[in-house]
C-alpha cells in the first residue's frame, strides 16, 4: 500500500490504499533537497539514485532522519549514475550509460560494449533500452538482445508478447 516516489527535491511516500502523501524524506547532505531519479528496493534497504549519488537507508530505520541515509562509496561514473533497480536479488545500476551490477567487491560491469539510455523493470522483468535494441537479464545475470535495432524507449512483456516505444514510432 506504500509508493516511494523519486521526485525532484528527494522522496515522496504514497499510502495508495488512503490515497494520501504520507511522508517526505530530504536525504541530500545535511538533510537538503536532492534530485532523486529513481528509487529501488532491494533487501531490507532502499536506494535512490541522484545524478551524482546512489543513496541507501535500512527501511526499518526512521527515513525521515537524513543522517540514517548513506551514499554508496566507489561507484564508476558516480557523476554519471541516471538509474538503479533491483532485479532477481542483484542491485543494478546505470552509470556513463553502462550497467553494472552490485556484487561484493562493488559494482561490476555487466557488459563493457553495449550503452543504454534507461533500465526499466516492467512485469517481473528488467528491460534495458538503448540505440541499439531492447535487452533483458536473464536468471545467470546475463544480457540476452530481445529485439529491435531502434532506439528504445520503453518495453513491455505480456504473456509472451513484447512491446516497444521506439523513437521513430
Amino acid at each position: 500500500n506504500i509508493m516511494y516516489m523519486a521526485m525532484p527535491f528527494g522522496i515522496m511516500v504514497l499510502n495508495v490504499a488512503k490515497k494520501e502523501i504520507a511522508d517526505t524524506y530530504y536525504i541530500g547532505p545535511d538533510g537538503k533537497e536532492e534530485n532523486i531519479l529513481q528509487i529501488a528496493l532491494h533487501g531490507n534497504r532502499i536506494y535512490a539514485a541522484s545524478s551524482s549519488r546512489l543513496y541507501y537507508a535500512d527501511r526499518k530505520d526512521n527515513l525521515l532522519d537524513f543522517s540514517n541515509w548513506h551514499s554508496v562509496t566507489n561507484l564508476p561514473y558516480a557523476d554519471q549514475l541516471t538509474h538503479a533497480a533491483s532485479y532477481n536479488d542483484s542491485l543494478y545500476i546505470l552509470c556513463n550509460q553502462r550497467l553494472f551490477v552490485q556484487r561484493q567487491q562493488g559494482f561490476v560491469a555487466v557488459d563493457t560494449t553495449l550503452r543504454f539510455q534507461s533500465i526499466r523493470f516492467n512485469n517481473k522483468q528488467l528491460f534495458c533500452l538503448g540505440e541499439r535494441g531492447a535487452y533483458t537479464i536473464n536468471v545467470q545475470g546475463k544480457l540476452e538482445f530481445v529485439a529491435l535495432n531502434a532506439t528504445v524507449q520503453d518495453a513491455l512483456k505480456s504473456n509472451s508478447t513484447y512491446w516497444f516505444a521506439t523513437r521513430d514510432g
